[in-house]
């Protein structure tokens, strides 16, 4: 057996070892996955869209047309809504019967299925590229699924880590224009935005143009026309995909949190000032390069070599980099209850691969392989923290009350690790140190939510029944 193909068995292997002890058997109460989650049982077990008497809370649903549905594209819940009633029909646990097992054997598969086969064509990308050792190529690979936010959220089902997978399929498609150039590979650049704007909106705008940049400078000369229409024809069926299936799931051809009613609104105000809000998200309490340091090499070297690179990775480059500031202007709320910004998932896989290029190509300092070490130990400790709960309690920004205790827990790194100390280790100094920082009304009242989101039952914390007790909280 070749080399690379060892390695890929064993990543698949220590990638479906990580979803075994990390694939969530609850929702929480964020209504974030819920809404999405609704759908899926509503396909799987009513072969409908709309999510009457699910068992999940939403924030997203909407009233429309006489039915109540969530409000995102649906394109992914029908893949998962499939494969859930697929499960259920070969004698799998279903939701009305067995809700947690329902949802670790779906999870379990999630993160399978998105991380390994994002693990996968990283690591074909990387071995493709000259210098560095095939270990270390593995390496990096890896720890990009099991060291970042794709670790955390690949616990549960979501549509950013699909995204992900979809923008890093538009590069491969372009590193194979780059290699061969067909109209194939054309056509699954264009395919891949169009899927990214399906899981995620924004990404296809963004991504399609960058698809079609990329296109037009990786075709040969003389069929650039031909090749560009391939990408755009590629893009457009999954346009086309997108507004049917939304017509078809709910009589209309927008997604419904952009009709009337809808739960997305432009942002008017930023609670901490618009400045704060953009450090947090790239640096700070909910910072993409504070939780994942090594990201900034990837940065690092599209700047420091944008005159050389291709025009295919400064396409994607921009792409990335328009959808990153389009979030900071367009969202004010850090992605509500979520780990880090979850908004910032889906580029993580691009920038890791320029991240992986500059280690394996422009680092020759011993101090620099250090600091890279210690950066991807860094992501690792984040990632594996962001497990607990990736729809953790959460500061929202404008959305927060004043005087509300995630004010002062704004960090859902520390507010995740605090509950996790506390779970395990409560008589621990680490804990006492942490509550005695935060001060004890602000860190009790975390924990008592962060017990309630993860459904676990705590007499320290008064916590029987989550129903109950979030009855006894609402009331006061």
């Amino acid at each position: 057996m070749k080399r690379p193909r060892i390695y890929l068995w064993l990543g698949l292997a220590v990638i479906t070892l990580f979803a075994l002890f990390t694939a969530q058997t609850d929702a929480g109460i964020s209504g974030i996955p819920g809404g999405r989650l609704s759908t899926v049982q509503s396909i799987g077990e009513r072969g409908v869209f709309f999510v009457e008497n699910s068992l999940f809370r939403s924030v997203d649903n909407i009233k429309f047309d006489q039915h109540l549905y969530s409000d995102k594209p649906p394109l992914a819940q029908l893949i998962y809504g499939t494969i859930y009633r697929t499960g259920r029909n070969l004698g799998m646990p279903e939701f009305a019967t067995n809700r947690t097992a329902a949802l670790y054997w779906l999870n379990l598969l999630f993160f399978i299925s998105v991380n390994g086969t994002i693990f996968i064509w990283l690591f074909n990308a990387l071995r493709r590229e000259k210098g560095g050792t095939l270990r270390l190529k593995f390496l990096l690979s890896l720890l990009c699924v099991c060291g970042s936010w794709l670790l955390s959220y690949g616990t549960i089902f979501n549509n950013h880590n699909l995204t992900a997978l979809a923008i890093l399929g538009m590069l491969v498609s372009v590193q194979k224009m780059q290699r061969k150039p067909t109209l194939l590979a054309a056509f699954l650049c264009g395919a891949s935005a169009g899927f990214a704007g399906n899981f995620e909106l924004p990404a296809g705008v963004f991504c399609g143009a960058a698809a079609i940049a990329a296109t037009a400078f990786c075709a040969p000369s003389g069929k650039r026309f031909k090749f560009v229409l391939n990408c755009a024809a590629g893009g457009l069926l999954l346009l086309l995909t997108f507004f049917l299936l939304n017509y078809y799931a709910a009589k209309s051809f927008l997604p419904l949190y952009l009709v009337s009613g809808g739960t997305y609104t432009t942002p008017q105000v930023w609670k901490d000032g618009y400045l704060t809000y953009a450090l947090d998200a790239f640096f700070l309490t909910r910072g993409l390069f504070s939780y994942q340091p090594f990201l900034l090499f990837g940065v690092w070297y599209i700047l420091r070599n944008i005159k050389r690179l291709d025009g295919g990775s400064l396409s994607i480059s921009a792409g990335i980099t328009g959808l990153m500031i389009f979030y900071v202007f367009m969202t004010n709320e850090y992605g509500g209850w979520a780990y880090g910004f979850r908004y910032y998932i889906q580029v993580i896989p691009v920038l890791w691969f320029f991240a992986s290029l500059w280690l394996l190509k422009s680092c020759k300092s011993k101090l620099f392989h250090a600091a890279a070490a210690i950066m991807l130990a860094a992501g690792i400790i984040t990632g594996a923290v962001g497990t607990y709960a990736p729809y953790t309690v959460a500061y929202e920004g404008a959305k927060t009350p004043d005087g509300h205790f995630t004010e002062k827990i704004q960090s859902t790194f520390c507010g995740n690790l605090m509950s996790m100390i506390y779970r395990y280790a409560p008589e621990s100094k680490i804990f006492h140190a942490m509550r005695n920082y935060y001060g004890a009304k602000a860190a009790d009242d975390y924990l008592l939510w962060s017990f309630i989101n993860r459904n676990i039952p705590d007499e320290r914390l008064c916590i029987t029944d989550r129903n109950e007790t979030l009855r006894r909280l609402l009331k006061k």
